[in-house]
């Protein structure tokens, strides 16, 4: 399987390029993509580095869905599969919202971690899987009311050794105000949930295995 990278860098540019010409705007300066979903389609796509979003030009109304990223060996230790925002250097740069990851596998294999929003606001994550991340499987670093529902995040797997890791991740760290984790499941973790922002709920969330170091 050969990397992915230059189909998404290309997929992502024509995205944006098609958005900015349209001339539709959300919130009065980011660009509305009026509902583009990146489809996956049911494949697999490995990655040797992340896929970013552009934000120094922000997006609106898109989504992610229907596949697999998996992390191949060259991927660059201490980055995420998917990131979006994560180079905006300080509030107000809150230049993605309404932006969805729907049913996507997000395979770390040992290399990466899952999926980082930064700064962003209604980030919605339904359906996921996040597996053999190295930090957290989803990270939401400040912005507002961006939800977890109906997922899955395991760092390990007692039944898998064909990437042996250590249980030292965090599954969801919700650093982001008013934000949620629904319905979902965590195991094999250190941590299952890190809050560190006001507002923010927890409900119906099954943990399992989780490691606490003593």
């Amino acid at each position: 399987v050969l990397p992915a990278d230059d189909a998404f860098s290309r997929a992502i540019d024509f995205a944006w390029s098609t958005g900015v010409r349209a001339n539709q705007t959300f919130y009065a300066h980011i660009p509305d993509l009026g509902g583009l979903q990146f489809d996956l389609a049911g494949g697999t796509f490995l990655l040797d580095a992340p896929v970013v979003f552009p934000s120094a030009i922000g997006g609106a109304n898109f989504g992610m869905k229907d596949g697999t990223l998996r992390a191949s060996k060259n991927f660059p230790a201490g980055r995420y599969l998917v990131e979006v925002n994560v180079t905006a250097a300080q509030w107000p740069k809150q230049t993605f919202e309404g932006v969805s990851f729907r049913n996507v596998l997000f395979d770390g294999a040992g290399h990466a971690s899952g999926l980082a929003c930064a700064y962003c606001n209604h980030i919605t994550v339904d359906g996921c899987w996040f597996y053999r991340f190295l930090v957290n499987g989803f990270l939401a670093y400040d912005g507002h009311e961006n939800y977890v529902s109906n997922s899955w995040f395991n760092q390990c797997d007692f039944n898998d050794n064909t990437t042996p890791l250590t249980a030292n991740g965090t599954g969801v760290s919700l650093q982001s105000s008013d934000s949620s984790i629904v319905d979902s499941v965590i195991f094999c973790t250190k941590l299952g949930i890190l809050v560190t922002a006001g507002n923010s709920i927890i409900q119906d969330v099954s943990l399992a295995h989780i490691h606490v170091s003593v």
